[in-house]
């Protein structure tokens, strides 16, 4: 049994099996598998391997639903997961410009509007899943949009691949236009053309294929040979893009959510018979088995699982059990943290006019010439205990008013053990600032207070 699938590669109704079956779960995590036997040239030997691989995605941006939406997401999760060396998302924006065409033969100008709008759906699609493409660096939409404003949406895919460049997450998304303005297809586009439209084989698969579209269509109005003529332009425009400049740039597999198209599979077949032809040729030392290979995208939901208990979950629990006091509740997050504070303070060394310290998460080391007094230090730890203490506070959980009650009791067990470290200490100045003064002014309403207001001791730092 077949049915109709307004989408597919080239944004067209295609014969496609049966609406893709998605095993699991109805409300689990939507999972993509990429599957494909060239897989098993990379697993199965001994000189290649999958993390040196590149995987071209090709993403619709009109009508297949699953380039959309939590599908899309999960395409990307996967590609961004599996071993790779890059992963680069093509979306196919200005080639959807065939399917607005109302009628066989267009001019120029005509031409370029139909591109124009084409794009202009690209970018709306890019935006409404920008979510998607930004979950890799650990960005939202509002953050990106704070630290990057007033980007148009190829400036924003910029600044997206920049930043997945910069951290080594081997992926990018490219725009149509941006893929074939490639100088090696640039070069070859005039041959790859006539190609498509003189070699038999090719030319006839193209035309089967637009024939199919074509009938699929023959209620909804428009003449048969506009709709063919749609589908044929669609074709010979996107087979030799696809398929030769995948190759000829070593991406290895080519990955999409529905089987591979004839055409695709033809030019690829003649690719590698006719290596010599000029309008086609290769690199004599390409493989071309290892090259342009086709992964079928499929999909199942996966339960979700509960998390895992974390320390701060297994104290919570103990907790409630023993139906311990804020008092000793409290005591226990202090001490915590005033032992994690001074371990980390330890990196720090103090000198005549030197320091060095480590920021908080990370692991560069960095020097700066300056005079830090003993009391500066010592107010900077404390500023980074209450921060500490108040973003353990809000992980606990619990009612507004246990948070509160929790808030207070420990900023008094705060407050106490620095007060008998003041008068303990002969680092601190005589004159210096009270200790409740630094802590005072972050006794606020608990739950305006956010998790990841806590500074870096880099930033508590004040000279």
């Amino acid at each position: 049994m077949f049915e109709l699938v307004l989408g597919g590669i080239e944004g067209q109704i295609i014969l496609a099996e049966e609406k893709m079956k998605i095993k699991g779960p109805k409300d689990g995590k939507l999972q993509a598998n990429f599957n494909g036997k060239a897989k098993s040239l990379f697993k199965n030997s001994d000189s290649l391997s999958l993390a040196t691989t590149k995987s071209l995605v090709l993403l619709s941006i009109v009508g297949q639903e699953y380039c959309r939406g939590d599908f899309l997401g999960a395409i990307i999760e996967q590609a961004v997961t599996e071993p790779h060396q890059l992963v680069t998302f093509l979306i196919a924006d200005e080639l959807h410009w065939h399917n607005l065409k109302s009628e066989e033969y267009l001019t120029d100008d005509h031409k370029a509007t139909l591109k124009k709008e084409a794009r202009q759906l690209g970018a709306a699609y890019f935006e409404e899943h920008l979510h998607y493409f930004l979950k890799p660096l650990g960005l939202s939409v509002e953050k990106f949009k704070n630290n990057y404003p007033d980007l148009n949406t190829l400036e924003k895919i910029s600044v997206l691949n920049q930043l997945a460049k910069d951290m080594s997450l081997g992926f990018e998304v490219v725009t149509w236009s941006q893929w074939v303005a490639h100088p090696q297809y640039q070069e070859r586009e005039p041959g790859l053309n006539s190609l498509c439209q003189s070699e038999p084989e090719l030319k006839a698969s193209i035309a089967a294929e637009a024939d199919i579209f074509a009938g699929r269509h023959q209620q909804e109005g428009d003449k048969e040979g506009l709709w063919k003529a749609r589908s044929k332009g669609y074709l010979e425009e996107e087979t030799p893009a696809i398929m030769w400049l995948a190759a000829a740039l070593n991406y290895n597999f080519i990955v999409y959510p529905g089987q591979i198209r004839k055409p695709f599979e033809v030019a690829k077949a003649y690719f590698d018979k006719n290596r010599e032809d000029p309008r086609c040729s290769f690199p004599e030392d390409l493989d071309l088995n290892l090259v342009a290979n086709w992964l079928q995208v499929s999909f199942c939901r996966k339960a979700i699982e509960p998390p895992k208990l974390t320390t701060t979950d297994n104290n919570r629990q103990k907790d409630i059990a023993t139906n311990k006091s804020l008092e000793e509740i409290s005591n226990r997050l202090v001490i915590s943290e005033v032992e994690a504070t001074l371990k980390k303070f330890e990196e720090l060394s103090l000198g005549e006019n030197r320091y060095k310290f480590f920021s908080h998460g990370g692991t560069q080391e960095r020097q700066e010439s300056a005079t830090i007094s003993p009391q500066t230090l010592f107010n900077s730890a404390i500023e980074h205990m209450a921060y500490g203490i108040t973003a353990a506070i809000i992980d606990k959980g619990g009612s507004i008013e246990f948070q509160r009650q929790l808030f207070e009791q420990s900023f008094a067990s705060l407050l106490s053990i620095v007060q008998k470290q003041q008068a303990a200490s002969s680092m601190v100045e005589s004159k210096s600032k009270p200790i409740n003064e630094i802590i005072s002014p972050l006794a606020i309403d608990v739950v305006e207070i956010e998790a990841e207001s806590r500074p870096t001791q880099a930033s508590a730092l004040k000279f």
